[in-house]
């Protein structure tokens, strides 16, 4: 079976250990109910402003959401 959101997190975190430019934010893993990218996209451009750029990495197996095939 797959990881868990949880065991996700931390292997995220663990690879991003060390540097100073990204962060893993674990906001959507504590919203209760659905929780879509989008949403968490405008909060965290809503902290930081519209000067700092904002990176998302998302799996291969997150980019097929939605096709078939």
């Amino acid at each position: 079976p797959g990881a868990s959101a949880a065991q996700r997190l931390a292997m995220l975190e663990a690879a991003l250990a060390g540097q100073g430019r990204l962060r893993a934010d674990p906001r959507e893993r504590r919203r209760a109910g659905p929780s879509y990218t989008c949403d968490t996209l405008l909060e965290l451009r809503n902290e930081v402003g519209p000067a700092r750029p904002l990176v998302l990495l998302v799996s291969p197996k997150a980019r097929r959401c939605g096709r078939t095939g």
